[in-house]
This record gives structure tokens, sequence and C-alpha cells, in this order.
């Protein structure tokens, strides 16, 4: 039962006055069937959405760093919650109307409920029991009133998240925009930060000088009318007009006290189980008693992610150098080396000085331009650079790499043509050494990341 469920709730009122009911009234105790309807396709449509979600971000992160990035990563937080909440409203709906309705065909079966009379139990037990479980008839009607609860309640934290997801967008254009116009494309990142946070701050300075000071101002005065105006912003920036309704209904029929944590702790149980999830699939963490088994395959095995021929149609392994596959037939073996902005935009700026960016940071419109030849090859020499190669033990040059982008993942990289026709048949090993990340504590005193990558001809 939810924690502002009261178990005498009533749904089906018919004591309120006629102009304190809906036309709708009469339809209340067979809400159930589209309850269920809802709830199931609901669920089993909301299902696929989390993996095109997670691919969507995935392409966008990859290419951004700094506040672009944090920004993306609060856009996908925001919206990933959205839908895990809804699907975790209508799945946990689903359960209790399955339950429900095995209830209420019981109650078809045996009228009378549990025959406490004809039940061989000790007294304490029978006692102990009918406090605590009660009338079958008592029970359908108090899963019914959670069940519609859950069905509202669902949607207004839904909405919460939702609206988030807007204030988030809005404030990320609103600093572009004034990025653009007052700072020449400079301090989008600041900009979206004060945007962001004065949209939650007048809300939160607005409610609580309401709260403690309203009681005292009069709404003639100059107070009074300066809380007023404050008190219109709120609510043309708050979710209330969506929630209001539910959440003012729940607390003022409830408790405001159960209502306020029963919205605490779904929010915090969505984000506990979105980290969970997040982790699983990543590979964080995970069981087995594979003990004499390799940990990660990056320098002692074949690792699928080096190899483009073994992944999933489509994945994005965006820290992985590959080759086409872990048998070589053609004559070169093509190197994949993705380029990371978030990893290498400061190295590029800290070992190559001279090198000037081909591109702008931030949102960009049109196809672009041809940048100027000299320029590229400077580019991709020096992002090349950044990582050491070797081949059976002989370096590679980094003038051989160019520009490129990874077919079906859509990553873009340098890539590498390796002749490899005189090369004997058998084993043969590509060593890649990449830059330590950035937020190492000592990144120049940390060891490369070293992905060793073997082949066969």
């Amino acid at each position: 039962m939810l924690p502002f469920a009261e178990p005498d709730m009533d749904t089906d009122d018919t004591s309120r006055e006629p102009s304190e009911r809906s036309r709708f009234s009469s339809l209340h105790a067979r809400t159930f069937e589209g309850e269920l309807l809802i709830s199931g396709a609901v669920v089993f449509g909301l299902l696929q959405v989390p993996p095109l979600i997670a691919r969507f971000f995935d392409e966008a992160l990859i290419r951004l760093e700094g506040h672009l990035r944090l920004i993306a990563v609060y856009g996908l937080t925001y919206i990933t919650l959205v839908v895990y909440g809804l699907i975790g409203a209508f799945l946990i709906h689903l359960i209790l109307r399955a339950f429900w309705i095995g209830l209420v065909g019981l109650e078809s079966v045996f009228p009378r409920g549990v025959r406490w009379d004809q039940l061989r139990a000790g007294p304490y037990f029978i006692r102990h029991a009918r406090q605590r479980i009660g009338p079958l008839a008592q029970i359908i009607e108090r899963v019914d009133d959670v069940c519609s609860l859950i069905f509202s309640f669902g949607f207004m934290i839904v909405v919460v998240f939702g609206y988030s997801v807007v204030v988030l967008t809005v404030s990320a254009v609103g600093g572009f925009l004034i990025s653009r116009v007052f700072f020449d494309g400079q301090y989008s990142g600041e900009v979206f930060w004060v945007l962001f946070g004065s949209i939650f701050g007048l809300q939160i300075v607005v409610s609580i000088v309401d709260r403690v000071m309203g009681p005292h101002i009069s709404s003639d005065s100059i107070g009074g009318k300066a809380l007023a105006l404050g008190m219109k912003m709120w609510f043309s920036t708050s979710p209330l007009r969506w929630t209001g309704p539910i959440q003012l209904t729940l607390q003022s029929n409830t408790s405001n006290a159960r209502v306020t944590a029963a919205i605490l702790v779904a929010m915090l149980g969505l984000g506990t189980g979105m980290i969970g999830i997040m982790f699983a699939q990543s590979g964080l963490f995970h069981f087995n008693s594979l003990i004499y088994f390799p940990e990660s395959l990056r320098e002692q095995g074949l690792d699928p992610r080096h190899y483009r021929g073994l992944r999933e149609p489509g994945s994005i392994e965006q820290n992985s150098p590959s080759i086409q596959s872990d048998i070589v037939d053609g004559p070169y073996l093509k190197l994949f080396i993705p380029y990371s902005p978030r990893r290498h935009n400061s190295l590029i700026r800290e070992r190559c000085p001279d090198v000037e960016p081909l591109g702008h940071s931030g949102f960009a419109f049109g196809r672009g331009e041809p940048g100027d030849a000299d320029a590229v090859r400077d580019a991709v020499e020096c992002v090349a650079s950044l990582f050491v190669v070797e081949l059976d033990g002989v370096p590679i040059d980094a003038g051989v790499f160019e520009f490129g982008v990874e077919p079906g993942s859509g990553l873009e990289g340098i890539v590498a043509y390796i002749a490899v026709s005189d090369f004997a048949p058998g084993r043969h090993e590509l060593v890649v050494l990449a830059p330590p990340r950035r937020s190492d504590p000592d990144v120049d005193a940390s060891p490369p990341t070293r992905h060793v990558i073997p082949f066969w001809r």
C-alpha cells in the first residue's frame, strides 16, 4: 500500500454534493477496465524505448565535452527517469490489478471470505490474522483504491521529471542564443547554468517567502503585490498546473508528510534503479565463477570490441580501437581509432598548440565547409600522434592516418590502411597505446591504456 493511502478510503463516495462531483463520477466503479488496458499497452510499449534513448545519447555524448556534455548527461538522466517512472508505475499497477482480479474471483467462489471458525489454527494466530488481514471484501476495496492512486501518482512523478527535461531544454537553447548574440558564441555553458538555476531558484525563494512571511503581508502593500507577482511567475514556471490536481488532492485528503515522503521515495527509487540498470548493462558488476578466466580481454585475449565483424550491428564502442575482423583476408588491415572530444581535445591543445580548430564547439547549423588541406593534415597527424601503434613490434607512422567515420556506428575518428599482404600466415599482433584519461589524479605519470589486438592471416 502506498504511504499516503488510508485504509478506509472510498473512491466512490456518494455523500459529496453534486457540485463537488464530476459528470464522470458514475464511471468510478469501472475505471479498472481502462486502467488495465492503458497499463498493459504502456508497459509493453515503453519497454522498447530505453535502448533507443541510450543509443541516441551515446551518439551525442561521444561528440561533446565540458558543459555541453554535462547538459546532455542531465538530459539523458531526466528522460530515462521519465521512461522508467512510467514503466515502474504501470508495472506495479498491472501486478496489483492482477492480484485484485484474483481476489474478486475468489470472492465470487467464496462470498464469505475467510471462515475463521473453520480455520484450524491457534487462538493467537487467528486473533492477529483477523486484525491484520480483515474481511475479503475490505481487502478488495483497499487494493482497488491503491491501484487508482498508483495510476495518478505515477503520472505526477513522470510530469515532474518531464518538466525538468523542458527546463533543461529551454535553458540550453537560451544559453546558446544568448552566447551567440552577446558573447560571440562563448560562455554558453555558464549562461545555461544561470538560466537553469534562476528558474528553480525563483520557485524556492517565492515558496519560502510565502510560507514564512505571507500571512503577515497585506495584499495591498508593495510587499504583497511583489509576492503576488512572484507567485504568478512561480506558477508560470512550475509543473504544479499539471501535477496540482493530483498532488494537492492527495495532500489535502491524506497527510502532507506522507505525500512528500512518497514522492521522495519514488524519485530516489527511480534514481537508484536507473543507476543499477546502467551499471548492470555496462558490466561493472556481475556474478560468475570463472576464476581462471581473465577479467578483461583488452590486453589478454580476443575482445569483441576490437573487431567490427564480431560486434552487434551498429554498436558504439567509443573508447576501443578496432580492425575489420579477427581473420584478415585482404591486402590491408583497416585500423579505426575513435576521436573523443572529452579525452583528446585538451591533449591536442597541449601538444599541438599550432593546430587550428577545424570547427566550432556547440550547436551548429548547415552541412559545413571543406577545410584547408594543410590544416586538415596537421590536425589528423596531431590526433594520430596521441597514440602509439605497433604491428608485430614495428611502429606505424602517424602520417598514414586519415579522418573517417566508422560504418554502422557513425563514430568519427582516424583510419589507417596498413599493408599486410606480405605477412606470413598465422597469428599477428597489433598494439595501440592510448593516452590516459584526463580525469586521472596524476595524468602525466599515468601509464597509457594498452589495447592488444591479435589477428590471423
